[in-house]
């Protein structure tokens, strides 16, 4: 049998990292320790205040609001 080396495949690496993170963030969420609406509104602003406007920057910004409400989201059921 092959083993498979740990993150090898860039692109389940990536998901995992994501999956992973939500469900801390939801941990942190349901204790109190952070609060995602707080996160999702600094995200925001900072996105509004950045001054680099390349594409690399805004899909990040984009996608770390995309990882937030999704946790937040999964958190309430919607």
């Amino acid at each position: 049998m092959e083993k498979e080396e740990p993150m090898s495949n860039p692109d389940t690496t990536t998901a995992a990292m994501q999956y992973i993170m939500t469900m801390l963030l939801q941990r942190l969420d349901a204790t109190g320790a952070v609060k995602l609406d707080e996160m999702i509104a600094g995200v925001q602003s900072d996105l509004q205040a950045c001054i680099d406007p390349t594409p690399a920057v805004q899909e990040t910004f984009k996608e770390t609001l995309t990882i937030l409400r999704f946790a937040r989201n999964c958190g309430t059921g919607q």
